[in-house]
């Protein structure tokens, strides 16, 4: 997307995401961030990544991402790393016994 048509396009979508996110945050679905530019460029951009990655994507999965049966591959461990997070807890948090608490899954912001 070089030039001015392109960004112009990503400014779009970025306000597109930025709109999203602000509805799903106040009707209760995601929480809120600390830096929502950045959320939302990130989200943008693993979006973006699936588009311009896809043939890649679809060699090494060996399923198309965007199809019926990618989606739902896709989405299950996508909803899994935004809500788990995929790092393990750290040893002090596993040694006070901490768990998630609830509403807090671990994000990749924290």
């Amino acid at each position: 997307m070089a030039g001015r048509p392109g960004i112009a396009l990503f400014e779009r979508l970025y306000q597109v995401t930025v709109a999203g996110v602000q509805a799903l945050e106040q009707a209760g679905i995601i929480r809120p961030s600390r830096d929502e530019a950045v959320r939302s460029a990130f989200l943008l951009s693993n979006d973006l990544a699936m588009v311009l990655l896809r043939p890649h994507l679809s060699e090494v999965v060996g399923i198309d991402p965007l199809s019926r049966d990618g989606l739902v591959r896709w989405s299950a461990e996508v909803a899994d790393v935004y809500m788990g997070g995929v790092f393990m807890p750290g040893p002090a948090a596993i040694q006070a016994g901490e768990t998630h608490r609830e509403g807090d899954h671990g994000g990749a912001g924290r």
